[in-house]
C-alpha cells in the first residue's frame, strides 16, 4: 500500500515542527527548510522523513523542488505551508525594502507552491493544502500593516486557488492567533492573555490538530478557520 505523502514548508518553525510530530505516524514526510533545521533534527533521523532544503522564494528552486516530489512520489496528498515572516517594528521604520522583504517572504512561497503542485499534480487525484495565515489577515489593528498586507493576501490566495484545483484538490487557510511558542512564553504576554476570552494562548499540538481536521474534513475548501481562543470575537 502507498503511503500518504505531506510535505510540511517552512518546517523548522516552532509550529510546523508541532504538526510534523503529530502527522508523522499517519503520513511520510517531506520536510522542506531554508536555512536551519534544529527543531527537526530529531524528525530527520526517522525512516519515514524525507528532507529538502530550498528557497521557497525563488522560483526555479520551487519548480526543482516540485518536480522533484511528484517525479518521485507521484503525489502529494497533503501540503502545509508554514512559510512566513514579520519585522515587528514602529510603522514609522518599515522601510521599502521590510515591507518587500515580510510581503515576498509570507506571498511568494505559497503563490509558487501552488502554481507547481497544480502544474505536476494529477489533475484526477485528491489533494490538500493548507496556508497557516494569521488572525492579523483578519482583523487589522494599528501596527505592522506590512504583515497584515501579507496574511490577508494569503487568505485570499487559498480563495482564488481552491476555485482553481476543485473538485479535487483543497485549499484552505488556518488563522491562528496567538501561540504559546518560545517567544510568547514571558510574562510580556501575559497582558494578551488576559485579553482572550479563554485566558490563554493556543497549544502547538491544537493548530497540528487543526492541520488534522482540515485534512481528514473533505467537504472543506475555500475556508479560513480561525484558531485564536475568541481573540477575533
Amino acid at each position: 500500500m502507498e503511503p500518504n505523502i505531506c510535505m510540511i514548508a517552512g518546517a523548522n518553525s516552532e509550529i510546523a515542527a508541532a504538526i510534523a510530530k503529530q502527522l508523522l505516524p499517519k503520513y511520510h514526510l517531506l520536510l522542506c527548510w531554508h536555512k536551519e533545521h534544529h527543531r527537526i533534527d530529531e524528525l530527520l533521523k526517522s525512516s519515514n522523513v524525507s528532507a529538502y532544503q530550498a528557497d521557497l522564494r525563488c522560483e526555479e528552486q520551487v519548480r526543482t523542488l516540485m518536480e522533484d516530489i511528484f517525479q518521485t512520489y507521484s503525489k502529494i496528498d497533503l501540503l502545509v505551508n508554514c512559510v512566513g515572516k514579520n519585522s515587528s517594528i514602529p510603522d514609522e521604520e518599515i522601510t521599502e525594502a521590510v515591507w518587500d522583504d515580510v510581503i515576498s517572504s509570507n506571498l511568494k512561497p505559497a503563490y509558487l507552491l501552488c502554481k507547481y503542485y497544480w502544474k505536476y499534480c494529477d489533475r484526477h487525484s485528491h489533494g490538500c493544502i493548507i496556508h497557516l495565515s494569521s488572525t492579523a489577515g483578519l482583523r487589522p489593528r494599528p501596527s505592522s500593516p506590512h504583515y497584515i498586507t501579507a496574511k490577508a493576501g494569503l487568505i485570499a490566495l487559498s480563495k482564488y486557488y481552491a476555485q482553481i484545483m476543485a473538485p479535487n484538490i483543497r485549499v484552505n487557510t488556518i488563522a491562528p492567533g496567538y501561540v504559546q511558542t518560545e517567544r510568547h512564553g514571558s510574562p510580556d504576554y501575559d497582558g494578551i492573555r488576559n485579553r482572550i476570552p479563554l485566558k490563554r494562548m493556543a497549544d502547538l499540538s491544537e493548530i497540528a490538530s487543526t492541520v488534522t481536521y482540515i485534512a481528514d474534513c473533505q467537504y472543506l475548501t475555500g475556508q479560513t478557520i480561525v484558531v485564536d481562543g475568541g481573540l477575533t470575537v
